[in-house]
């Protein structure tokens, strides 16, 4: 099985992702349906995006383009690309996922449980990097401390993304957003 030093990970450092984040937040198409599916436009950009990085597959709700697989336990999921191995009973190949190298969670929601139950989705995560977007809170230094507390079993690279929530979207203007990044149990703002 590949692993963490085969170079793919590499390319993920915070410039890279502050990066993918920037150009999805400029081309990002507002929902009709503001409800259930609001951040149905965020995780199809975000799919294109990170599937151009090469030895990537990527798996989303909307699913892989080039191995036809969907979401996988994750709201995106970033893996280096697995291989395959004959089934046993019949002739056929079957595809083993590649290291998980990012794990992504998107939660719009106010209800603070939501969000902490998809930041747990993340501690089992065994990926490289864990990303959880939410809404941008009215206070962001209690609510940064809401998460650094609720993140303390969270093993690896932990990121918070704070968006604006899917309702303030529109065509053709940038979606304001700002990411922290923790490191020993401390977050680190990126950018603004």
């Amino acid at each position: 099985m590949p692993n963490l030093n085969t170079g793919v990970i590499d390319k993920f450092s915070h410039e890279f992702l502050f990066g993918i984040i920037d150009s999805v937040s400029k081309c990002i198409k507002p929902d009709q349906d503001k409800s259930y599916n609001s951040s149905s436009s965020l995780i199809s950009a975000l799919q294109d995006a990170f599937g151009k990085v090469e030895g990537c597959v990527v798996y989303s709700l909307h699913g892989d383009k080039q191995f036809g697989k969907f979401e996988f336990l994750y709201d995106l999921l970033v893996c280096e690309k697995g291989f395959s191995i004959e089934s046993p009973v019949k002739k056929n190949n079957i595809d083993i996922i590649g290291v998980p190298m990012l794990a992504l969670e998107a939660e719009f929601s106010s209800n603070s449980r939501d969000v902490v139950n998809d930041l747990v989705k993340l501690f089992v995560s065994a990926a490289y990097l864990k990303i959880l977007i939410v809404s941008i809170p009215r206070n962001v230094q209690r609510y940064n401390q809401f998460l650094l507390n609720a993140s303390k079993n969270c093993k690896g690279n932990f990121y918070v993304i704070y968006m604006e929530h899917p309702r303030y979207w529109k065509d053709g203007l940038t979606v304001k957003f700002f990411m922290w990044f923790r490191e020993d149990y401390k977050m680190i703002h990126l950018s603004y």
